[in-house]
């Protein structure tokens, strides 16, 4: 006979490290063999995580370098979790980069293991700009894998002093 075995993926295979898998064969005048033997060796493999979902703030959020937007100048990233099979969420790390003209990404600091926030803090020496980030999951193992990335909306870095505000400041000076 046949015997075929498929995991559905969900809960722990009907086995531990191996299978062995004993065996007869039987020809056409029912004359048997001797008893042949299978060992399946079972190596667990390491997952690619899944991405974080990128939940703030706001697409089009105004920020300002010189911390007089509401925020003070932090960004306040947020995200749901990714996940891992082999790793414990209170254990992923997220890599966080940033871009100011959506081609040129800067990679900053990895988040605490299990964060689910990075406040980055607006350059207040660069110029006017949209800004943009992605955030990936990383595993514990010690050849990590990474998700694919998650892509934050944009958001508007506003550095330059409205005009209204420039003529306020030099009528004071006057």
């Amino acid at each position: 006979g046949v015997y075929t075995f498929t995991h559905n993926g969900t809960g722990n295979l009907p086995f531990q490290d191996q299978l062995i898998v004993k065996y007869k064969a039987r020809d056409d005048d029912s004359a048997e063999s001797n008893v042949g033997t299978i060992i399946i060796q079972v190596v667990e493999v390491n997952d690619r995580p899944e991405p974080p979902e990128i939940t703030g703030p706001a697409a089009g959020s105004l920020f300002r370098g010189d911390g007089t937007d509401v925020s003070n100048g932090i960004v306040p990233l947020v995200w749901k979790a990714g996940a891992d099979e082999e790793t414990d969420a209170s254990d992923l790390v997220y890599e966080v980069s940033v871009t100011y003209d959506g081609e040129n990404w800067e990679a900053l600091t990895d988040s605490r293991p299990g964060a689910q926030i990075y406040n980055f803090r607006c350059p207040a020496d660069r110029s006017s700009s949209k800004m943009q980030f992605m955030v990936r999951t990383r595993d514990g193992d010690s050849e990590p894998l990474r998700s694919e990335w998650a892509y934050s909306p944009l958001y508007i870095l506003d550095n330059d002093v409205p005009e209204a505000e420039v003529e306020a400041v030099s009528k004071g000076l006057e």
